[in-house]
């Protein structure tokens, strides 16, 4: 295998990753607008939710996105840690979808209709007609979505072919033979497919490139049955990952995706191992093809799920046990604005408009139980029309401000979070408060960076030079405002997007997500690697200082 086919293979992985990611964030937005409709429909049957878990997973193409999804529902409070249970289970069956796409990569025959099954006759057709669909659209409507997901299939499968071909010269190489050799004891087997799969994040990408390994000959299923079960250990990385931060029933649902998988992995393969010892399987030290390793991934899923679906609430019991209920539990609070749920934008909005209608519920019970108290005082009504106000007013004081930034342009940053060193324009966008605009009204906007931040925590440019206004917030309901001026060129709007564990605030109760306001002057974040960036080297023995001064009033 000489360096140029690592070359394709590493091109040919891009490919596959990039193809699985767009097609299924598109799918995902396409089908986005369904999923509040879908998950709100969940009972506390386990089947229901075993069934809506596979719907949903074999829609978007990602257990990871559906169990996160999960995780975020129980945090907010719209799903019990039991109904969950059913959820993450179907997500496990449903993420087998995407292996048997694959496999049908494998067909061969010389008849017209086997030829058309094969996604590699069809695929570039339809990536052909992906791109005139999604140039010719509009950005999100849906034939721009249908588009994207024609698109990413066809760039999934082209991927998927030249790292088949890539790896082929792999057959000659006896080390490489020797390597999965090895993977033949289940422990090294089990690791190997965590490890990788704990590095994707995403199961169905691992698959893939263990059904791209096939053609190399070297697989055999005495070797791919322990990798896929390591396989399914390793995907509920991004759930427990998600899950930091968040209630306590939040952090169980990711735990009782993770004992499902290893409880799983444990009983199949004693049982695969068990009988093999009393049977000895044919296929055993034989290749395994793309068709086969399609088979033992939905067989493990399945008969896990059969084995352990009756035992949901044994999980769950094991689940409290990891996270304990402690003395201050009944202080914990349901996280109604859960920022894992703008990972699905529609599903995030749903939530927002919910949360609005609870709002509004809450105010019209206080006002009823308000009016109670004019006819017969008592002190708990009263008590509880205040433990109201004070709920409304957690998002009311920080959706309804109105907020003005005197800046027509916002500092770049990566996916990661560091400065490019661009500027760019926010004229026209989410991020333009060059006039009065409540805060609410593009908090959740499908922007990549404000997802990406769950909210704003944006670095604004500021006009003009010198001593000058910043910003203004006004609070309409009490009439308040708030002014920053300073010399410094920049200013950093922060909405308390992900407030830290344990942090209280007015009464002692803790803080929620998006109920705070901060504006902080400031240069630009490292600009002291950006040339183009404002920025004050400190000399030894030279003076230097900035003002600030936030000035308060009533409108």
């Amino acid at each position: 295998m000489s360096i140029f086919n690592v070359f394709t293979l590493m091109g040919g992985i891009a490919m596959f990753l990039y193809g699985m990611d767009l097609m299924g964030k598109a799918l995902e937005q396409t089908a986005g607008s369904k999923l509040q409709g879908i998950l709100s429909k969940m009972t506390a049957s386990p089947v229901r939710g075993l069934l809506l878990g596979m719907v949903i997973t074999a829609v978007i193409q990602s257990s990871g996105a559906t169990t996160v999804m999960a995780v975020g529902f129980v945090n907010s409070g719209l799903m019990e840690l039991h109904q969950a249970i059913g959820v993450i289970m179907g997500a496990n069956i449903g993420t087998t979808v995407t292996g048997w796409l694959l496999s049908l990569s494998g067909l061969e025959g010389d008849s017209f209709a086997i030829q058309m099954l094969n996604p590699n006759a069809w695929a570039p057709i339809l990536g052909f007609i992906g791109i005139f669909l999604y140039m010719l659209g509009k950005d999100k409507d849906r034939r721009s979505g249908v588009g994207k997901i024609m698109v990413g299939f066809s760039v999934l499968m082209a991927g998927m072919n030249t790292m088949s071909t890539a790896m082929s010269p792999l057959a000659d190489e006896p080390w490489f033979m020797d390597l999965f050799l090895s993977f033949k004891n289940p422990v090294l087997g089990v690791l190997a497919g965590a490890v990788l799969t704990a590095v994707l994040q995403s199961s169905s990408a691992s698959v893939g490139i263990l059904q791209a390994l096939t053609s190399t000959g070297a697989v055999t299923y005495a070797a791919a049955v322990p990798i896929i079960m390591g396989q399914n250990i390793g995907t509920t990385v991004t759930a427990l990952i998600s899950s930091a931060g968040a209630n306590k029933n939040a952090k169980r649902t990711a735990f009782v995706h993770l004992y499902f998988n290893l409880i799983g992995t444990l009983v199949f393969l004693c049982g695969f191992y068990g009988l093999h010892a009393l049977l000895g399987f044919s296929f055993y030290s034989e290749s395994a093809n793309t068709f086969g390793i399609a088979i033992v991934h939905t067989i493990f899923n399945v008969v896990t799920t059969a084995i352990l679906l009756p035992f949901n609430r044994v999980l769950e019991k094991l689940a409290i046990l990891t996270v304990p209920d402690s003395k201050d539990q009944a202080g914990e609070q349901h996280s109604l604005l859960d920022e894992r749920l703008l990972s699905t934008p529609s599903v995030a909005v749903g939530r927002a408009m919910l949360t609005g209608g609870d709002m509004a519920e809450i105010c019209r019970t206080a006002l009823l139980q308000a009016m109670s108290t004019t006819r017969v005082w008592n002190d708990a009504i009263a008590d509880e029309v205040i433990r109201k106000e004070d709920a409304v007013d957690h998002y009311e004081d920080v959706l309804g401000t109105y907020l003005t930034i005197n800046s027509k342009a916002s500092t770049a940053v990566s996916d990661d979070l560091i400065p490019t060193g661009e500027i760019v324009s926010i004229v026209g966008g989410p991020l333009d408060f060059t006039s009065p605009k409540k805060l609410g009204d593009d908090m959740f906007a499908e922007d990549h960076l404000i997802q990406l931040n769950g909210g704003f925590d944006h670095n604004f440019c500021v006009e003009g030079e010198g001593f000058r206004k910043h910003a203004e917030a006004y609070e309409p309901e009490s009439g308040r405002v708030m002014e920053v001026w300073s010399d410094l060129p920049g200013v950093q709007l922060f909405t308390f997007n992900k407030p830290d564990d344990g942090l209280v605030g007015k009464d002692g109760k803790p803080m929620q997500p998006h109920t705070a306001l901060c504006l902080e002057t400031q240069f630009y974040p490292d600009s002291v690697h950006h040339e183009n960036f404002p920025f004050q080297y400190l000399q030894p023995g030279v003076p230097f200082s900035t003002t600030t001064e936030y000035r308060f009033s009533v409108k």
